[in-house]
């Protein structure tokens, strides 16, 4: 009974998010289907974990009070798990699967533990409570009645067949599973998809769910870096647009900008520009408008970033499988030629061992969450990093001790979920009001978090102004992802997918000597472009091979080729109008042309084959160089 009054609990919590979070959509075929999945789910969960209730029953006579306080241990443990999941469904707006469980995860269990303690709801605090006292108080009763009349012999008959009956009815179950557990099939619609994620029960997606899978496409043949270039296919022969700018030794500011789709930069919420700093800085800078993450997540941004290398193609990280891999990153370059160096970052950087990529990098100095917050001033945490604005001063004081050109590279963690702003921020919009779904309030937390996100950045920008030092310097800011809000069937957070509110993001060059008058480039630039650009912008040579190519010297037109692994394995393209998609695992393609479809409603594959082969190749190749370049990799000595 307490284990069907947990499953109860997870269910009515369940229902009330999903109809908060998708007020108009949970119905129809993606309700039917979610309902579906949550029956067969629930009774086979349920019964696994009776059926190791009822082994621990039978087998207490031989083992005394251990196995009763083991399974009071599990008992306690499934009901903690279950509570889990719900808070799971409200701060992550999807179920929970075991393809979110990945090995990076653990390097920062601290921080992750400190986070889930955070987030909590106050309903999942008091579930809690009341199925721990409810489980103490049954357990005082049941317990010293079983040892009772454990010794008799029909009372061990009876557990027997009850054993017997639980395990055939468990394998009964998982053979059903096993053989019909994917028969939305996969081409199935994304509603009725997202309907049966949703009504998985956890307890059945961390057994028996799909795990994170690598899909290679069929006969892929090895791609060597000479043969993957990623010249435009729809504009041959044209050169990238080309901005003239005077060359020289630059002090460079590299600001690692958080969570923000092109499609943000230009909105005003209630007549009120969120991002009003952004839009100062591209009035003295370079504003790329067609700006692509290759990987919409901010560990792989580094990567490609400081290396201008496209990351592991699978589920592998780069930073844990291969932390040593010889790529000699723009802070080593820049160093050997005299510059001094250094990291800001609001957060640690355990997670995905990116404290072990980042070691031996030339990076002179690094300032990190724990020497950010002994300054007493802004004392609480913002979502999961220190206030951005304890970035400031210690950005300036670095920077004063300088004698040489330097680099700093400036990482905050906000607007990342969980959406957060300081409390002596003022909100541009109320996300308490009355009367809102879950999914506004989601929205409009992510607005607060990204004015103030933006707001931070501005003030550092005066500050550095107000204090001469932005003489002889660029500052670069680069956006290392998008933030999606379900412009598409299951697409929130960033790195599910590679639509365009998943990798289409704003990035500047700005700098009021370089560029007195604001200036857009609307050719296609790429997270691999960067480094190039700025050892170009500064004239440092460099022999090592890259994926990217400067902006500031001729080049031809690009494709952006990027891709996720987070939960399917999608590579995509986009070249010209045109922008492609590939799910690796069963080849489905999506095409948009987004000058008719910005928003990629329409998804026009049917309608043109020739397209589809041109860039199918383009992504199969992609992936054989991505793992041929990691294959045999040179390591750091």
């Amino acid at each position: 009974m307490f284990v069907l009054a947990v499953l109860a609990f997870y269910r009515a919590r369940v229902h009330v998010l999903l109809d908060g979070i998708f007020p108009a959509s949970f119905a129809g075929e993606q309700y039917r289907s979610y309902m579906a999945a949550a029956f067969a789910s629930d009774v086979m969960a349920t019964t696994i974990v009776l059926a190791v209730l009822v082994a621990g029953w039978l087998l207490t006579p031989v083992f005394k009070r251990i196995l009763p306080l083991l399974s009071l241990l599990f008992v306690v443990s499934y009901s903690a798990f279950m509570v889990f999941a719900t808070d799971f469904i409200r701060v992550y707006q999807t179920a929970f699967g075991k393809n979110y469980i990945g090995g990076e995860q653990f390097t920062d269990i601290k921080s992750m533990l400190v986070s889930a303690v955070t987030e909590i709801s106050t309903v999942s605090r008091s579930g809690l409570v009341i199925f721990l006292l409810l489980l103490i108080s049954s357990s005082i009763f049941t317990l010293g009645k079983r040892m009772r009349a454990r010794e008799r012999s029909i009372y061990r008959i009876k557990r027997f067949v009850a054993f017997f009956t639980s395990l055939v009815l468990v394998l009964a179950l998982f053979s059903v599973a096993m053989t019909n557990g994917n028969a939305e099939g996969l081409h199935a619609s994304p509603a009725r998809t997202q309907g049966a994620e949703l009504g998985t029960n956890p307890v059945s997606a961390l057994l028996f769910g799909p795990g994170r899978e690598t899909f290679m496409p069929p006969a892929a043949e090895r791609v060597s870096a000479s043969d993957h270039a990623t010249d435009s296919i729809e504009k041959p022969g044209t050169d990238r647009f080309l901005p003239v700018v005077k060359k020289g030794n630059y002090n460079v500011i590299l600001y690692l900008f958080e969570s923000t789709s092109w499609s943000y930069y230009d909105l005003e919420y209630n007549g009120e520009q969120v991002l009003p700093a952004m839009h100062s800085l591209s009035r003295n800078g370079l504003l790329l408008s067609n700006h692509y993450s290759n990987y919409p997540l901010s560990a792989n941004t580094i990567y490609s970033v400081m290396s201008s290398r496209y990351s592991m193609y699978g589920k592998s990280m780069i930073f844990r499988e291969y932390h040593d891999v010889d790529v000699h990153t723009i802070t080593e370059v820049l160093s050997d030629n005299g510059y001094a160096t250094c990291l800001i970052h609001t957060g640690d950087l355990l997670y995905a061992e990116r404290n072990k990529f980042l070691a031996n990098r030339g990076i002179d100095e690094f300032i990190l969450y724990k020497d950010l917050m002994v300054s007493g001033e802004y004392g609480k945490n913002v979502g999961w990093g220190a206030d951005e604005r304890l970035m400031i001063k210690p950005a300036v004081d670095w920077i004063k001790r300088q004698s040489s050109p330097y680099f700093l590279i400036m990482a905050p963690v906000n607007p990342h979920h969980p959406y957060a702003t300081p409390d002596d921020f003022r909100k541009i919009t109320d996300p308490e009001e009355m009367g809102i779904g879950t999914a506004e309030k989601t929205w409009r937390n992510y607005l607060n978090s990204l004015h103030y996100a933006d707001a931070a950045m501005g003030n550092l920008i005066d500050e550095l102004e107000n204090e001469n030092l932005m003489e002889n310097t660029v500052f670069v800011m680069v956006t290392d992802h998008g933030e999606a809000f379900y412009q598409h069937t299951g697409n929130y957070n960033h790195p599910l997918f590679i639509y365009e509110e998943n990798v289409h993001v704003p990035a500047i060059f700005y700098s009021k000597s370089l560029f007195p008058f604001g200036i857009v480039m609307d050719s296609i630039s790429r997270h691999i472009d960067i480094m190039p650009s700025i050892l170009d912008l500064l004239e440092i040579g460099d022999v090592t091979a890259r994926d990217g190519e400067s902006i500031f010297s001729a080049s031809r037109e690009k494709m952006a080729v990027f891709h996720t692994s987070w939960n399917d394995e999608l590579m995509g393209v986009r070249d010209g109008n045109w922008k492609y998609i590939k799910r690796m695992k069963d080849s489905r393609e999506e095409l948009y042309d987004l000058e008719k479809d910005p928003g990629e409603k329409n998804n026009i594959a049917v309608q043109h084959p020739s397209i589809l082969e041109r860039y199918r190749k383009v992504s199969d190749d992609m992936v054989s160089y991505m793992v041929e370049q990691y294959r045999n990799i040179a390591r750091k000595k």
